[in-house]
């Protein structure tokens, strides 16, 4: 049984040892990130008029699907140009929809895609700036390719806020 037992081992030795001395496969290198698209620059401030369209359309959006929100519209610099909500919309709709417009304008992007991007060193990066809110809901309002202004939207789960507030921005484009 000694002599089987001693030969046994032998052969894994010898298996691991040739297994071993085979090259290992190259494994490619990870491509480099691509290069994010270049920012919007920004352009005049958005009218009240213009502003009061694009509430409109978001407030017409959220009603086809039986939302109540809260709609900010900012200038490129984050400061309030027009406010609506609907009766029965949560009062804290109203901060939020007013920090994801501001967060939109000021940051030149969708609070939607920095929602995507938390948890990622971009977005570790994003969230140490003060009153950020990245959570679907902010796009930047864009004349030609300038930030005119931004929407923020309220009430509803970040989709369906994404979604009320590209409503508001498709009434001007």
């Amino acid at each position: 049984m000694k002599t089987l037992t001693l030969a046994f081992a032998v052969s894994l030795a010898l298996l691991g040892s040739a297994s071993a001395q085979q090259p290992a496969t190259p494994v490619p290198a990870p491509a480099p990130p691509a290069a994010p698209a270049p920012l919007p620059g920004y352009g005049p401030t958005i009218t009240l008029e213009k502003a009061k369209k694009v509430a409109a359309a978001a407030q017409e959006e959220a009603k086809k699907m039986n939302l109540t929100m809260a709609i900010a519209v900012v200038e490129p610099n984050g400061s309030l140009v027009y406010f609506e909500m609907v009766e029965g919309t949560q009062y804290g709709s109203v901060d939020i929809a007013i920090g994801k417009a501001k967060t939109s304008a000021l940051l030149r992007r969708t609070t939607k895609l920095m929602q995507e991007q938390m948890g990622t060193p971009q977005g570790n990066f994003i969230s140490t700036f003060p009153y950020v809110v990245a959570i679907g809901g902010g796009i930047p309002i864009l004349e030609g390719n300038r930030i005119i202004g931004a929407i923020g939207a309220s009430g509803s789960t970040a989709a369906n806020d994404h979604i009320v507030a590209e409503g508001g921005v498709a009434a001007i484009k």
